[in-house]
Order: structure tokens, then C-alpha cells, then sequence
């Protein structure tokens, strides 16, 4: 053992000195789940391990349904230009059904009444109202309203219905396991503050989290329902039913920078289709775009429980717009959403409720071990008129 002379300073004996070490670890992966909190994941239901559920209606099988309703269409589009005077307006086929007798419909400043309709055709005849003149192919054809007389019977009304869409997702499960050592569970290691056991459990869970998330956003549903259990069951997320699906708007940037008319142009086409947004969710590249062009672009407080997200606000022609910062999509995706025509949440048939949960594992030796299970779902309803996606924008 050396003895020192004199006074001893730091440099002696730097063996027995504890290094300073953080007791908090830096973890460089982020662990925010933007989209999940923007639409209730973490507030509804007090969090995602106490059955966070957005979903309209109840999952309680692994098939989710849901119904699309919506109202009889009040345009239609001329399959052929109509001459002043005319007579005869000729739409796109299966379009007549959407007007009857005594209809009052306009063509830019024309208006006429529809005195028949022949379906077969696809044909209206009609009496010219106002300002007689020609149309082109192609014209949008309004519905004004319908003109009776009085004490015409119900009879003579041309009864007409709508019926409900349904659209189908399937039950997604997610599961983790931690085993660690008695050895392990019992050794005290800087940056770990209590049971290591529960904090690899919490790091998992998070991961699961993430892994959910990413899956809400560009998740691809089975083609079909799998028939046996050797195919897991996968569940579609925003990308199965807006970007990849029949008659949406979907516009394709062609590697253009974002500007503020593109953005306009997808909000007209959600508009026109019946669609009221009210979201915009974006990467950092896409929200550097807009922060460009935005004028205003206010940044507001949210007190909704949504921890890791940037929330800023859009005043369109449409309406006001939030905008939310996702880390997770890709830098050349915008996605323009209706919140209310979204949900998330688990499998609960039964009243067994499968939102994130724990529970020990056998053991037959000196370890401990346990499993986290989570089987979820997710619902995108009116996707072809709700909803809307850019993508190929300029990510240089």
C-alpha cells in the first residue's frame, strides 16, 4: 500500500474513483407516438395499457367491419356535350339515378327541370328554365331541389334509397418477452433506477408502441382473411385504405417541391368530394415546406395528452387545420385526414379486453420471465372522400 507525503490531491489513486456517470441514459431512439395521441390513443380511456380505445365501433372479432354510409350524390357529369336547346342531356353511366321527375338541376348559369329520366340511356329530358346555352362534355351537372305540385300522391314519387358500404379490417397481435437472470434482476447498474426487470419491460412495451404506430400509418392488411393459422393476421393501416385504395385522393407530387397551391389543390378535392379535413399530418421536410409558405402559421397549446407533438394550425379555404409533426412518415408523404372518421383500439369480444397487457411466464430454472401481448385494430372510414395523400414531394 503506497503512503503519501504531504498533501494528496485527485491524481493519486484514480483507480478507486467513481467515475461520473449519468444516472439517466440518453436513449437516442424517440419514443412519441404522434398519430396514436393525435387521435385519442393516450387520453382515451386513461392510456394504452387501460384499453385506449378510438375505435366507432366495438372490436369483437378478429374481423373488424364497419359501415359507410352516405348520402344520394347531388352532381352528376355530361358523357356528351349538350347543344342550346337541346333537349336531352346525356350523362355518365349509372349517374340517372341520381335525379327524377320534377327535378330542378343547373349546368353553369342553365337551369332546367327534368320532365323524365331514362335509365337504360343514362339520358334526362328536360325544359330549358333560364339562360338556354351549350355544355361541354365533361360539365357538372347540380341538383337543385325538386319542384311538386300541390297534392301530388306518394304514389306518383319515384321512391328512391341508398345503401351502406362496409369495409373490413382484421385484428393485428403484438407480443414481447423478457427474460432476465436472478443474477441480473439483482444487480445494481447505473442508469437503471429500480427493478431492471420492470424497466426492460417498459423499454419493450415502448418499442410495441413505436411498432403500432408506424403500423397505424402504412400498415397492408392480408389480401384475404387467412384461412389457417400458419398466416398471421396483419392489420391495414392509412395507407391500405387512402393511398393504396380504389377512387381516392391520392395525388402524385412527381418529386415537386410542396407549395401551398398542391396543398390547396388535394383540400378542394376532399372538399368537393363531401370531405371536411381537419387534420395534416407531415415529416420534418414536408413541415419545413410549409413552414415557408404558411402565413399565418401559428403554433397552438394542446392540452389533450398528446406528449412529443408538434401541433401548429392551417387557416385554408376549407377551414382550420392542425398540423402534426411525425417523425415516422416518410419524407415525401402529406396526409390530409378527418379525425372523426378514425379510431384505433383492441380486441375486447367478451369482455376480455386484449389492449397492452403483461403476465408472468413458467419458469423451471433461476430466471424470471414474462410476456407482453396487444391485439389491435384500426378503422379508416369514408377513405375515398374523408381523406387525402400526397406523396413523391421533393424530399431534397
Amino acid at each position: 500500500m503506497a503512503i503519501t507525503i504531504g498533501t494528496r490531491s485527485s491524481f493519486e489513486d484514480r483507480a478507486s474513483v467513481k467515475d461520473n456517470i449519468d444516472d439517466r441514459l440518453d436513449f437516442l431512439t424517440p419514443r412519441d407516438l404522434p398519430f396514436l395521441n393525435y387521435i385519442g390513443y393516450a387520453s382515451d380511456a386513461a392510456g394504452a395499457t387501460k384499453g385506449a380505445n378510438s375505435l366507432k365501433f366495438p372490436c369483437v372479432q378478429e374481423r373488424h367491419t364497419w359501415l359507410n354510409d352516405d348520402l344520394a350524390p347531388a352532381t352528376a357529369t355530361l358523357n356528351a356535350a349538350y347543344t342550346a336547346a337541346g333537349g336531352t342531356l346525356t350523362l355518365v353511366a349509372g349517374q340517372t339515378e341520381r335525379f327524377q321527375d320534377d327535378d330542378v338541376i343547373y349546368i353553369g348559369n342553365s337551369v332546367f327541370l327534368v320532365t323524365a329520366t331514362t335509365h337504360g340511356s343514362e339520358t334526362l329530358t328536360v325544359t330549358e328554365l333560364h339562360n338556354s346555352a351549350s355544355h361541354v362534355n365533361g360539365a357538372i351537372v347540380h341538383l337543385m331541389g325538386n319542384a311538386r305540385t300541390e297534392g301530388v300522391a306518394a304514389s306518383d314519387i319515384e321512391s328512391r334509397t341508398t345503401d351502406f358500404g362496409s369495409t373490413e379490417n382484421y385484428t393485428q397481435i403484438y407480443e414481447a418477452v423478457v427474460r432476465l437472470t436472478g443474477t441480473e434482476t439483482s444487480t445494481e447498474r447505473w442508469g437503471i433506477a429500480g427493478d431492471p426487470f420492470d424497466y426492460q419491460m417498459n423499454k419493450r412495451l415502448e418499442e410495441l408502441g413505436i411498432q403500432l404506430e408506424k403500423n397505424a400509418i402504412y400498415g397492408r392488411r392480408n389480401t384475404s382473411y387467412p384461412s389457417t393459422n400458419s398466416t398471421a393476421r396483419r392489420m391495414g393501416g392509412l395507407s391500405e385504405f387512402i393511398r393504396n385504395g380504389t377512387d381516392t385522393n391520392v395525388l402524385d407530387a412527381a418529386g415537386a417541391d410542396l407549395d401551398e397551391p398542391m396543398l390547396n389543390d388535394l383540400l378542394e378535392d376532399i372538399w368537393e368530394d363531401g370531405g371536411k379535413p381537419d387534420v395534416i399530418m407531415v415529416n420534418m421536410r414536408q413541415k419545413r415546406m410549409m413552414d415557408s409558405f404558411l402565413n399565418p402559421y401559428v403554433r397552438v397549446a394542446r392540452d389533450e395528452g398528446m406528449a412529443g407533438i408538434l401541433v401548429g394550425a392551417y387557416d385554408s379555404n376549407v377551414g382550420t387545420l392542425d398540423v402534426v409533426l411525425n417523425r415516422w412518415m416518410l419524407p415525401g408523404d402529406l396526409i390530409i385526414l378527418t379525425r372523426e372518421f378514425i379510431g384505433i383500439g383492441p380486441l375486447e369480444g367478451n369482455g376480455n379486453n386484449r389492449a397492452f397487457f403483461t403476465f408472468d411466464l413458467p419458469v423451471d430454472g433461476d430466471y424470471k420471465r414474462a410476456m407482453i401481448v396487444g391485439e389491435y385494430t384500426m378503422e379508416v372510414r369514408n377513405a375515398t372522400k374523408a381523406h387525402g395523400w400526397y406523396h413523391s414531394l421533393s424530399t431534397a
